[in-house]
């Protein structure tokens, strides 16, 4: 199965398109979570909404956090800079196109706002989905990325306590509990996520 923290050379054939096309196409976006919905099973549109959302956050901010971690950088990203391309199996396939460099302490305004914030307005926008269940799915992506690299667990901590992520989190890592639920839940015979509030 593909990493989560892979990246590809910038994309050159057919199948690619860039995170802003899926912001700005509602219907493009629809389109995707309607395939997670049947992957999963999923009982509504918005479960599946969640679990989607959860899914493309995690890939996008593993590399990021990675190379936050691992060497004190991180890209500073745009939507129009992060290619990705449908994989079944697997997490979908993810590119960063040319992209400038900038301190780790900058993960914030480098690599969440300018990404993860129009994922989550567009995201709410088409499916109800509350800005306290997103941001919960982005704190979730964040403390599994930590959970898969076995390091970086005082940098996310750091990152939670900032403003978006601020209070996203009952109990931060490494003994990470989120303040909302994704939802996976409702998916039948799905259970609890281990870092749900529910819990």
């Amino acid at each position: 199965m593909r990493s989560y923290f892979a990246l590809e050379s910038p994309p050159t054939l057919d199948g690619w398109a860039s995170l802003a096309e899926l912001v700005d196409s509602p219907s493009a976006l629809v389109a995707r979570v309607e395939i997670t919905r049947a992957a999963v099973g999923a009982p509504d549109q918005r479960v599946a909404a969640s679990i989607d959302f959860l899914g493309v956050v995690a890939r996008v901010l593993s590399p990021a956090l990675r190379s936050a971690v691992d060497t004190d950088i991180v890209p500073r990203l745009s939507l129009g800079a992060v290619w990705w391309r449908p994989a079944v199996p697997g997490p979908m396939r993810l590119s960063y196109r040319a992209v400038p460099a900038a301190p780790a302490a900058e993960f914030v305004p480098a690599v969440v706002s300018p990404v993860v914030a129009p994922l989550v307005a567009a995201y709410r926008a088409s499916f109800a989905l509350s800005a306290k269940v997103l941001w919960g799915d982005v704190a979730s992506a964040l403390n599994g990325a930590v959970l898969s690299l076995g390091r970086g667990t005082s940098f996310v901590r750091t990152v939670l306590s900032q403003p978006p992520l601020a209070g996203t989190a009952r109990a931060l890592p490494p003994t990470f509990v989120r303040n909302s639920c994704c939802l996976f839940y409702r998916v039948p015979g799905a259970g609890l996520c281990a870092d749900c509030i529910l819990r």
